[in-house]
């Protein structure tokens, strides 16, 4: 069911492996626009995504090539054009993040409140060990949610004492129908909507996809977003892993943020049983299921071409 005037934004980059479940995700809960700025792609998300937005009118895109990584600018600007269209609810998330909510539900909780903002609480999913490459259906078996600790902080994460999937933290959307100003990483409104709703949604989240994961975060993002760093804290993750990855601990680092065959992570402070939790894989299967019903020709291309790329391999017989 599309509900009018609710939108989502999102600004991605190289997210072929996973933008067509993103797209049928936002569509199927029902957001009457989804606003997406491709970052520069070079992996085939732009085309996927401009060929959409040819067949799905509630899909917009527009792609920009820039040298540094403005996020907070381009969702600022992305939200801002939706307000003034006459979108009231808005929903920023990456390429990574599945609000587990639909529109409709938004719209019934902040009906009466013209000015609100919510936040959802991020539920970090943990990939299998065996999945090094982006694969079609590679995202499809995630079974398992990672605790959220509260001794993963940047430091104890940098220092390879817990892993990155258990550290939480919150993201925010909001009503509004004036402009809004939003912070980096859609953890907070810099200006907009003051008061806060007390209820927390959730958002699954695949903060690690596959291995391969790993390498783009260090020398893909964490190059453009070096010179925009404005302390120590801000974007802190991709400076981790690209000093991680020039160290050579490519493999510890993916020991210790990925299920072994038991469901579990193995760290410095000894084994970290993961949760399972199969919402995260009944939500991909949905949005796979209606993207194949709606725009199954395009999706297919999309798979198929994922198939096609050198150096896949093969599934591990050991794990799923």
């Amino acid at each position: 069911m599309t509900v009018a005037k609710v939108g989502g934004v999102c600004v991605l980059r190289d997210a072929g492996d996973i933008v067509g479940l993103l797209c049928g995700h936002y569509l199927r809960m029902g957001l009457a626009r989804v606003a997406v700025v491709d970052d520069g792609s070079t992996d085939g998300t732009f085309e996927f995504l401009s060929a959409l937005s040819q067949r799905e009118p509630r899909v917009l895109v527009r792609r920009v090539l820039r040298d540094t990584f403005d996020q907070p600018e381009l969702m600022t600007d992305l939200a801002n054009s939706l307000i003034r269209e006459g979108y009231r609810l808005i929903i920023p998330f990456d390429a990574d993040e599945f609000w587990n909510v639909s529109a409709l539900a938004l719209k019934e909780r902040y009906r009466g409140r013209p000015d609100i903002c919510f936040s959802g609480r991020v539920v970090n999913f943990v990939q299998w060990r065996s999945r090094i490459q982006p694969t079609p259906w590679g995202l499809l078996d995630i079974r398992y949610r990672a605790p959220s600790l509260v001794n993963a902080d940047r430091q104890s994460i940098s220092a390879f004492k817990y892993p990155f999937v258990c550290i939480g933290y919150r993201k925010i959307g909001f009503k509004t129908s004036r402009e809004v100003d939003i912070g980096r990483g859609q953890h907070h409104l810099l200006s907009g909507p003051n008061e806060m709703d007390e209820y927390e949604h959730e958002i699954f989240h695949i903060p690690l996809r596959q291995k391969s994961e790993l390498a783009k975060r260090a020398l893909n993002y964490e190059p453009r977003r070096a010179s925009r760093r404005l302390s120590e804290d801000e974007s802190w993750q991709s400076r981790f892993f690209r000093e991680a990855m020039l160290a050579g601990r490519e493999d510890e680092l993916w020991s210790l943020n990925s299920a072994d065959r038991h469901g579990a992570l193995n760290s410095d402070q000894g084994t970290i049983q993961l949760i399972s939790d199969r919402r995260l894989q009944f939500t991909l299967l949905a949005s796979w299921a209606y993207m194949m019903t709606h725009h199954g020709g395009l999706m297919w291309r999309q798979q198929t071409s994922m198939r096609q790329r050198p150096n896949q391999p093969k599934k591990s017989s050991s794990q799923p």
